[in-house]
């Protein structure tokens, strides 16, 4: 937390656990047209570097989202939401990320046309500090 800027974020996402709180929909993305989850079971995310955001409360986090056996180089626009301790004492950080990404980019191209290209990523997480 001194030096926020020399911090790093690794994140696997299983890519059957994607939801959209609209079951038919989930289960159509997580199939060949979309995420290929069978085939492509982890979205990967490894931070190059982290730098100052937009606003005075933001970071921007840049590195490598791997999707659908496709990687590219992203901007996360990341906020921490909230701190708390945990019942042990440990220190507890909440973070929303947001970024837009091209779906195209990485290999989904389904319904070409008809569906837009722009996909909106919202990431909650939460973090506890290591002592």
């Amino acid at each position: 937390e001194n030096d926020i800027y020399r911090s790093s974020v690794e994140a696997a996402i299983k890519a059957a656990s994607v939801s959209t709180g609209v079951k038919m929909r989930d289960e159509h993305l997580r199939s060949k047209d979309f995420l290929d989850a069978a085939k492509y079971s982890e979205i990967h995310f490894q931070s190059a570097s982290v730098g100052r955001g937009k606003d005075r409360d933001m970071l921007r986090v840049n590195g490598t989202l791997t999707t659908k056996g496709q990687s590219r180089e992203v901007a996360l626009d990341v906020t921490i939401t909230d701190r708390s301790r945990s019942p042990h004492g440990d220190e507890i950080l909440y973070f929303a990320a947001v970024a837009e990404i091209d779906r195209f980019d990485f290999g989904v191209k389904y319904a070409r046309g008809l569906i837009g290209r722009a996909l909106k990523i919202l990431i909650q997480a939460q973090a506890t500090k290591r002592r």
